[in-house]
């Protein structure tokens, strides 16, 4: 978890880190714009 918290340092990174943990930041942050919390 800790990788993804440094690649988005953000709410986002923090609420999605553990179903998300394998994607990246690009990948991850738009994964978070389509299922928003």
């Amino acid at each position: 978890m800790t990788t993804v918290h440094q690649m988005c340092p953000n709410t986002y990174g923090f609420a999605y880190d553990d179903s998300l943990a394998g994607f990246n930041c690009h990948y991850h942050t738009k994964l978070t714009l389509t299922f928003c919390p």
